[in-house]
């Protein structure tokens, strides 16, 4: 889609290199299949890049050693195109709401293990007790792909990450 032209996209047209389009596709099929949230992270992470600087029409290998911080290590540049996911979806949210939320998440929805972690889920009853998280702000972090909903037996929803890729950003910004 990145190529695709006409009066309907923001985006001027643009490409990958093969090197990044060889490191994406590992970084994504690492579990065996591609998932959608790992795929929106890193096209919306590229549209982005792209938008903010008009005359580029290639991503390249020097663009994934910026998101990198230089870390040539194999799938370092996706890793930190999702920690950039985390903290821009973050960032999406109204300011007052920002440090409640990031809250938490980060002491509620992810627990360390070892040199891990594991996603945690928290009923929307106890969020909005805990926290005082509106359904609308809730509604906002599912629509931005940051969390997903699961049905509760006994009514209501349980919101979690949508990816366990997304546990390490967490922790680091704890």
């Amino acid at each position: 889609p990145a190529a695709a032209t006409g009066s309907g996209y923001l985006t001027k047209p643009f490409s990958y290199s093969a090197p990044v389009q060889d490191e994406i596709l590992d970084f994504l099929t690492q579990e065996g299949r591609i998932e959608g949230i790992l795929l929106q992270m890193l096209c919306s992470y590229f549209e982005n890049l792209v938008e903010d600087n008009p005359q580029q029409r290639e991503i390249t290998a020097a663009d994934l050693l910026v998101v990198s911080n230089d870390d040539s290590t194999p799938g370092a540049a996706m890793e930190g195109i999702v920690d950039v996911y985390y903290r821009d979806r973050i960032d999406d949210l109204p300011d007052d709401q920002e440090e409640t939320v990031k809250r938490f998440i980060e002491d509620n929805l992810v627990q360390k293990v070892g040199n891990g972690g594991m996603r945690l889920s928290m009923h929307q009853a106890q969020i909005k007790d805990r926290f005082g998280i509106e359904a609308d702000i809730l509604n906002a972090l599912v629509r931005n792909g940051l969390l997903r909903t699961e049905p509760f037996l006994r009514g209501g929803v349980t919101y979690e990450l949508t990816h366990d890729r997304l546990i390490n950003p967490v922790l680091k910004s704890k």
